[in-house]
């Protein structure tokens, strides 16, 4: 299927908001660059500068809105800056089973990451898979009216 560029170009031109963050050296340094609202672990760029890491993103942001136009797929509009507010601090508590609690330490501790670092990439994808399961749900509601439509199209003729 063929993208419109122009529809392209007006969502590659739409501020979305972009956290940086830098990799430890003692993991080889650089920095990871990604756009939460288009999924935390979805949209991921990398580079030895800030610069870098934002040319990757930038690339894999228009790799992503090419992939979802030709799946006819809604591409997620950016946040309202003005909903980030000092209530949501980036901390939480969660309370959990004891043998949870080793689990979750023991694979991060395999995966060499702190539990801190682990519990946020669980978190960022299985909200990922959620958005994506949301989009597939629409997108296949979508197919059916149509195909009801050719159906009853069809039946008329």
């Amino acid at each position: 299927m063929d993208i419109d560029n122009q529809e392209l170009e007006r969502y590659m031109a739409l501020t979305y908001r972009t956290v940086i963050e830098p990799f430890p050296e003692e993991e080889g340094g650089g920095f990871e660059a990604h756009i939460p609202t288009l999924g935390r672990s979805t949209c991921v760029g990398v580079g030895d500068t800030e610069e870098e890491a934002l040319e990757s993103v930038k690339e894999c942001k228009r790799s992503l809105f090419i992939m979802w136009l030709n799946e006819g797929l809604p591409i997620p509009l950016p946040e309202n800056e003005d909903t980030f507010t000092d209530e949501y601090g980036g901390k939480i508590l969660l309370r959990t089973s004891r043998e949870m609690h080793e689990h979750l330490v023991r694979t991060a501790e395999k995966q060499g990451v702190s539990l801190n670092a682990y519990l946020n990439q669980v978190i960022s994808r299985g909200l990922s898979l959620s958005s994506f399961e949301q989009q597939i749900d629409k997108a296949v509601r979508r197919l059916e009216d149509r195909a009801a439509t050719a159906t009853e199209s069809i039946a008329t003729n």
